[in-house]
Protein backbone atom coordinates (compact mmCIF):
# COMPACT_ATOMS: atom_id res chain seq x y z
CA UNK A 1 0.00 0.00 0.00
CA UNK A 2 1.54 3.42 -1.09
CA UNK A 3 1.15 6.12 1.47
CA UNK A 4 0.77 9.60 0.21
CA UNK A 5 1.96 12.70 2.13
CA UNK A 6 -0.02 16.05 1.55
CA UNK A 7 2.02 19.31 2.12
CA UNK A 8 0.64 21.47 4.69
CA UNK A 9 -1.56 18.15 5.93
CA UNK A 10 0.26 18.59 9.66
CA UNK A 11 -0.47 22.50 9.60
CA UNK A 12 -3.90 21.95 8.71
CA UNK A 13 -4.40 19.24 11.69
CA UNK A 14 -2.61 21.53 14.16
CA UNK A 15 -4.72 24.42 13.19
CA UNK A 16 -8.28 22.13 13.42
CA UNK A 17 -6.78 21.27 17.08
CA UNK A 18 -6.43 25.23 17.74
CA UNK A 19 -10.25 25.61 16.98
CA UNK A 20 -11.36 23.39 18.76
CA UNK A 21 -9.46 24.07 21.62
CA UNK A 22 -10.65 27.91 20.97
CA UNK A 23 -14.22 26.51 20.58
CA UNK A 24 -14.08 24.77 24.06
CA UNK A 25 -13.24 28.31 25.92
CA UNK A 26 -15.50 29.91 24.09
CA UNK A 27 -18.02 27.56 25.40
CA UNK A 28 -16.74 27.98 28.76
CA UNK A 29 -16.64 31.79 28.90
CA UNK A 30 -20.51 31.13 27.27
CA UNK A 31 -21.47 29.15 30.25
CA UNK A 32 -19.77 31.71 33.03
CA UNK A 33 -21.61 34.45 31.22
CA UNK A 34 -24.83 32.64 31.88
CA UNK A 35 -24.58 31.40 35.43
CA UNK A 36 -23.53 35.04 36.11
CA UNK A 37 -26.28 36.50 34.66
CA UNK A 38 -28.67 33.92 36.44
CA UNK A 39 -27.45 34.79 39.84
CA UNK A 40 -27.33 38.67 38.84
CA UNK A 41 -31.29 38.27 38.07
CA UNK A 42 -31.86 36.53 41.48
CA UNK A 43 -30.49 39.32 43.10
CA UNK A 44 -32.03 41.60 41.08
CA UNK A 45 -35.36 39.92 41.74
CA UNK A 46 -34.70 39.94 45.34
CA UNK A 47 -33.95 42.91 45.83
CA UNK A 48 -36.89 44.63 44.27
CA UNK A 49 -39.00 42.21 46.43
CA UNK A 50 -37.11 43.79 49.43
CA UNK A 51 -38.05 47.22 48.41
CA UNK A 52 -41.80 46.08 47.58
CA UNK A 53 -41.90 44.68 50.55
CA UNK A 54 -40.67 48.18 52.49
CA UNK A 55 -42.28 50.70 49.86
CA UNK A 56 -45.96 48.46 51.19
CA UNK A 57 -45.12 48.48 54.94
CA UNK A 58 -44.04 52.30 54.89
CA UNK A 59 -47.27 52.86 52.60
CA UNK A 60 -49.15 51.28 55.32
CA UNK A 61 -48.06 52.88 58.25
CA UNK A 62 -48.19 56.38 56.63
CA UNK A 63 -51.90 55.51 55.94
CA UNK A 64 -52.35 54.86 59.13
CA UNK A 65 -50.77 57.65 60.78
CA UNK A 66 -53.21 59.84 58.14
CA UNK A 67 -55.92 57.98 59.36
CA UNK A 68 -55.12 58.64 62.74
CA UNK A 69 -54.77 61.94 62.51
CA UNK A 70 -57.62 62.26 60.94
CA UNK A 71 -56.43 63.98 57.90
CA UNK A 72 -57.73 61.62 55.56
CA UNK A 73 -61.05 59.28 55.53
CA UNK A 74 -61.17 55.29 56.02
CA UNK A 75 -62.96 55.41 52.11
CA UNK A 76 -60.27 57.27 51.13
CA UNK A 77 -57.71 55.00 52.53
CA UNK A 78 -58.88 51.60 51.02
CA UNK A 79 -58.87 53.55 47.90
CA UNK A 80 -55.33 54.28 47.91
CA UNK A 81 -54.45 50.52 49.37
CA UNK A 82 -56.83 49.46 45.62
CA UNK A 83 -54.04 51.58 43.78
CA UNK A 84 -50.99 49.63 45.74
CA UNK A 85 -51.16 46.89 42.55
CA UNK A 86 -49.99 50.13 40.12
CA UNK A 87 -47.00 50.52 41.91
CA UNK A 88 -45.26 47.02 41.47
CA UNK A 89 -41.96 47.59 41.13
CA UNK A 90 -41.26 43.87 41.09
CA UNK A 91 -43.81 43.69 37.84
CA UNK A 92 -42.89 46.56 36.32
CA UNK A 93 -38.83 45.88 36.43
CA UNK A 94 -39.50 42.61 35.32
CA UNK A 95 -41.46 44.16 32.09
CA UNK A 96 -38.20 46.39 31.46
CA UNK A 97 -39.69 49.04 32.29
CA UNK A 98 -40.88 51.78 34.84
CA UNK A 99 -43.85 51.31 37.55
CA UNK A 100 -47.08 53.18 36.33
Amino acid sequence: MDVVHLAGAEDVSRAAGRMADAAQTMSGAAYNIDCTLERHQRFMDDWLQRLQDVMDSDMRHRLSELLSEGKISPNDARKVIGLAPLYDWTEAAKEGGTAQ
